[in-house]
């Protein structure tokens, strides 16, 4: 065991293999047994080997007396223990390696038994009970501190633990005391098994988060506060917009009139008095022709801008192709004056949309692809129609003059127009009527452009039912 032979060793005394820092309790029990004061002790020692190292051993050492109750001798049992010991010296530092986790933390962490009973806590939940020792709360359960039914609340959750062995994660719970304002927790529970894996307890784990809770509320109240803001600016918005439409639908009606008045009698003026006039007087009148002329347009763009708001959307089956077609055919006087090229790749299908909605679209995108041509050699547009999974693209593109992509989003809206106005017709209000039509159909509308390049416009038809 030391590593001595019997002859080594019977030249030995107990002192000699006896472990320095252990001598001396090892000789106390020694004089005690030689005094007769001690029929037999036993006592966990170390002793030194004879390669020097150190052997745990528990020696139990009892006295033979003679027929009178002399001591004559002693005899010693010694066991190696130092697997043994080793284990417990590691248990005790595991145990001392929780105890200083659990203390490190401000969360309230305790072990309860079978019947809820607290049996260990840490210094997290004695802080949080106001509690200075364990003893205030060991062997007592949640109704010694708490209202009757949050602790049964508990209760039933520990119960289930110990009958399912699930865990309980992140409960999100009330605690009230009678001493202070109530506080919020959120608490974890496992169960606790022994070393045979059957569950002997409960194991929780509570963290305060009573200052998240309040900041959750906050936001709350925050957030209610915004959305009747929002809802009521909304509401005075659309109440704006609703009033500006209508009047823009009013002045626009009510000015056709007269325009009508001014045009017709310019050019009477011009048909029948024209040897009236001198040249100054003709250039005048066929100037105020044309600009009435602009400006029945623009009431027109206006009017069909303010009607789309009034307008009901019907879904039927149409053909885009059709509609390409049937808009085409309106522009085609201008198309085959300007040899103007035109690129059709369309994929046949039906679909589901508005007919006059789509009309609207389709004439105002290729009105717009022709305008910006009109100073090209060659002028070229290119239309196509993609199927996709649950939608449809379909783009104008153009060789025209294009625009700086920077400006692709505000080209789109009313009186938005990135050339001068005398270099090529139009009111700025088509794309704005694009917009507005694909917006009632929940469609996605977009551009892209580069300057003296050209432009495409796409249009995104969401599908309703693809036939």
């Amino acid at each position: 065991m030391w590593g001595y032979s019997k002859e080594e060793l019977l030249t030995k005394t107990v002192v000699d293999v006896t472990h320095p820092e252990d001598i001396k309790k090892s000789l106390k029990y020694t004089r005690l047994i030689d005094k007769n004061k001690l029929k037999h002790f036993t006592l966990e020692k170390r002793y030194v080997c004879k390669d020097g190292h150190t052997m745990w051993g528990r020696v139990t050492v009892s006295t033979v007396c003679d027929e009178e109750g002399n001591p004559i001798y002693h005899i010693a049992v010694i066991e190696d223990v130092s697997e043994s010991r080793l284990a417990s010296q590691a248990l005790d530092n595991e145990r001392l390696l929780l105890n200083a986790i659990m203390d490190s933390t401000a969360d309230a962490i305790y072990v309860k038994d079978p019947q809820s009973r607290f049996v260990r806590v840490n210094k997290g939940i004695l802080d949080k009970y106001s509690f200075t020792t364990p003893e205030q709360i060991l062997g007592k359960t949640d109704f010694d501190f708490f209202p009757a039914d949050l602790a049964q609340q508990d209760f039933a959750d520990e119960h289930k633990i110990l009958q399912t062995g699930q865990p309980l994660m992140g409960l999100e719970g009330i605690e009230i005391w009678a001493d202070r304002p109530p506080t919020w927790v959120s608490t974890t529970k496992v169960a606790v098994r022994d070393y045979e894996g059957k569950i002997i307890g409960t194991l929780g784990i509570s963290r305060d988060i009573t200052d998240r809770k309040q900041k959750e509320e906050e936001i709350l109240l925050l957030n209610k506060s915004l959305e009747k803001k929002v809802e009521a600016r909304t509401k005075d918005l659309l109440l704006k917009n609703k009033e500006l439409e209508e009047f823009t639908y009013t002045v626009s009606h009510d000015l056709k009139a007269p325009l009508r008045g001014i045009s017709g009698y310019s050019t009477l003026l011009l048909q029948e008095h024209a040897d009236q006039l001198d040249n100054e007087g003709k250039g005048f009148l066929e100037k105020l022709i044309l600009s009435s002329e602009q400006l029945s347009c623009l009431i027109d763009d206006l009017l069909t801008y303010s009607r789309l708001e009034k307008r009901e959307v019907t879904f039927s089956t149409i053909s885009v192709q059709e509609i390409v077609k049937v808009n085409l055919d309106q522009f085609r006087s201008e198309i085959n004056s300007r040899n103007v090229l035109i690129h059709l790749d369309m994929t046949p299908s039906l679909l589901q949309s508005s007919y006059d909605l789509m009309m609207t679209i389709v004439h105002n995108y290729l009105d717009n692809a022709l305008k910006f041509t009109s100073r090209r050699t060659q002028p070229e547009i290119w239309i196509e129609y993609r199927d996709m999974d649950d939608s449809s693209l379909l783009s104008f593109r153009d060789n025209g003059i294009g625009f700086d992509n920077t400006y692709a989003e505000k080209i789109f809206d009313v009186f938005q127009r990135l050339n001068h106005s005398g270099e090529y017709s139009g009111t700025g209000i088509g794309l704005a009527i694009v917009k507005k039509a694909a917006g009632l159909l929940n469609y996605q509308v977009w551009a892209e452009g580069k300057v003296d390049i050209g432009a495409t416009f796409y249009i995104k038809i969401l599908h309703q039912k693809h036939l």
